[in-house]
């Protein structure tokens, strides 16, 4: 009995961890951000009409910035949500995902990015 339970435990924080890793879907499905991305609106005027090109698997994103130097990674949840961390700026930037539109916001910097068909 105390090896099911062991194992029941086991499986339980597996199923969570899977849950938060997409955005606390229990089908484990997340929207699909991989492509072409316009950056539409910047508080730095210089990067609107730029592009980002974001590669997904799962749940992670690796997204190619036009800021030589950065490196972008996030995650994309099945229920909109979307997180980005920038580094070498180490900068958390939360979001939400609604069609082919993302808005998010780096420490004050209010952004939106548009998907390119």
């Amino acid at each position: 009995m105390h090896l099911n339970r062991k194992w029941a435990l086991t499986l339980t924080a597996w199923f969570l961890a899977t849950m938060a890793a997409c955005g606390g879907s229990s089908s484990g499905t997340c929207k699909d951000l991989s492509g072409v991305w316009l950056i539409a609106a910047h508080c730095q005027a210089s990067l609107v009409g730029q592009t980002a090109n974001f590669q997904q698997t799962g749940c992670g994103l690796d997204i190619t910035s036009p800021v030589a130097g950065q490196t972008v990674t996030g995650t994309v949840g099945a229920d909109g949500s979307f997180s980005i961390n920038v580094q070498p700026d180490n900068l958390h930037c939360p979001g939400t995902v609604a069609g082919d539109t993302i808005q998010l916001n780096c420490s004050g910097c209010a952004q939106t990015l548009q998907r390119q068909r």
